[in-house]
């Protein structure tokens, strides 16, 4: 048995946790990459010079 093998095997035993691990992963990543982005648009300098002047 390989180790990827036994990775995929023993992740297809139990659907549920499964489903609720990609699922917990994913809004991760999600609030994550928001946040980051958020902070970058508030604390980042106007690009242009006609950014600057709104």
């Amino acid at each position: 048995m390989t180790i990827p093998g036994f990775i995929l095997r023993n992740a297809l035993r139990n659907k549920r946790r499964l489903i609720w691990t990609v699922w917990s992963v994913a809004i991760s990543l999600f609030l994550l990459t928001s946040l980051l982005t958020a902070l970058k648009l508030m604390t980042g300098p106007p690009t242009t010079d006609q950014a600057s002047l709104r």
